[in-house]
């Protein structure tokens, strides 16, 4: 039987640490687009980016349409206008990426993956299969699931998916459904393999309340697992935080390819802060009771699950290159300041760079990162480069005006 990657990683022994000896490098501005049809990317958007370095944009808005650019950030004639009507090609765009020359999109509301030339004719989709459903060989170690989130799309056309709503036919003691899971399977829904696991619950205390609807509660401190897939699927990246005695100062980055198999699995050094005694009391004293749970039992169910130590990851991206990007922030609360580390596909560190504030980065590659700038509503793309941008300085004070401020 498969085991998915991330639980065989796990397992690996704490030698495989790695030290962060990247040098460090700059972000320059290499295209920024101000244009009217992204006036609805607030927050972030959805970016698909080609080895060409053209790329497609769709604002969380889908009112503004889908459209192309150069590598020069130039619009193209590229366009794809979702909407409600009858002859739309697509309802509504909530993941894009390459697939050969074209892009597929997923159309959540048509329950579809729609497929584009490189010029915006829709050629075909992949509709998502009435059931997901195992081998019969694996009939114990999955259920059938009646829904699906299409993550990315496979060169062969085969889905990496996370399943919903399971539906239990027979007894599947392999399958713990408190956790996620990552499968790829064909497009007519049998499950292929299993990629990974993850626990998304593991920074969270669930409590019910009296008329036994969940709660989730976040752990203070707690430090999350972080995950993220590229376009073709290629690879998913996972970050693991250490917060034990054992792994502090580090976060473990878990690389695993199309098959579910890991290609590395590494720890690299972030700040070491304990989370004190104190700190632990304080918060806590804010906590109440929920539900018929006291408030007592609640906040000794959180205490156990506060890490000693705190995590400063806070964001991850894999590339379609298969590079990896793991975003760090400052250890003094109020900082806006963030780093991202670049590593390599086999694990090695490339480079760190400062990442600006407000910057939120969607698409990477070892040498660029795409993504947007909250404030001005913009796509920019960064180059990775050795020396830093140029500082434009003001324009020369003339006499005039000088004399004119006195």
């Amino acid at each position: 039987m498969h085991r998915p990657a991330i639980w065989i990683a796990l397992s690996l022994p704490a030698i495989a640490s790695a030290q962060q000896n990247a040098p460090l490098r700059y972000l320059v501005t290499e295209a920024r687009i101000e244009s009217k049809a992204l006036k609805w990317l607030w927050p972030t958007g959805i970016v698909a980016v080609g080895a060409d370095g053209t790329f497609i944009v769709s604002p969380n808005n889908s009112q503004a349409g889908i459209n192309g650019f150069d590598a020069n950030g130039k619009a193209t004639s590229f366009h794809i206008q979702p909407g409600w009507r009858n002859d739309a090609d697509i309802a509504w765009p909530e993941r894009i990426g390459r697939l050969g020359t074209g892009f597929w999109i997923t159309d959540p509301f048509n329950k579809q993956v729609a497929l584009f030339s490189r010029d915006a004719k829709l050629i075909g989709a992949i509709p998502h299969p009435t059931w997901v459903h195992p081998k019969w060989s694996e009939r114990r170690q999955f259920p059938i699931f009646a829904s699906m989130d299409v993550l990315a799309v496979y060169p062969d056309s085969q889905l990496l998916i996370r399943p919903t709503r399971p539906r239990t036919l027979l007894d599947t003691p392999a399958y713990d459904r408190k956790i996620a899971h990552l499968l790829r399977i064909k497009p007519d829904g049998q499950i292929q393999r299993e990629i990974a696991r993850f626990d998304e619950h593991a920074n969270n205390l669930l409590l019910r309340g009296s008329n036994s609807e969940e709660h989730v509660m976040p752990v203070p401190y707690g430090a999350r697992q972080l995950w993220s897939t590229n376009n073709d699927a290629s690879r998913v990246a996972v970050v693991l935080p250490g917060v034990v005695a054992a792994d502090s100062g580090t976060f473990r980055v878990i690389s695993i390819d199309a098959r579910g198999d890991t290609v590395f699995s590494r720890r690299y050094p972030m700040a070491t802060v304990r989370v004190t005694p104190a700190q632990v009391d304080s918060v806590l004293k804010s906590v109440r009771a929920y539900g018929a749970t006291p408030t007592d039992s609640v906040r000794a169910r959180l205490r156990r699950k506060i890490p000693q130590y705190r995590s400063y990851v806070t964001e991850v991206v894999s590339g379609y290159d298969q590079s990896t990007w793991v975003l760090t922030r400052s250890t003094v609360d109020s900082s806006t300041t963030r780093e991202a580390l670049i590593i390599d596909p086999r694990g090695e560190p490339i480079a760190r760079v400062t990442v600006p504030v407000g910057f939120t980065p969607l698409h990477a590659d070892r040498d660029h990162v795409w993504g947007t700038d909250k404030v001005k509503h913009e796509i920019v793309r960064f180059k990775v480069s050795t020396t830093p941008e140029p500082t434009v300085a003001p324009p020369p004070r003339t006499a005039k005006a000088a004399a004119a401020k006195e």
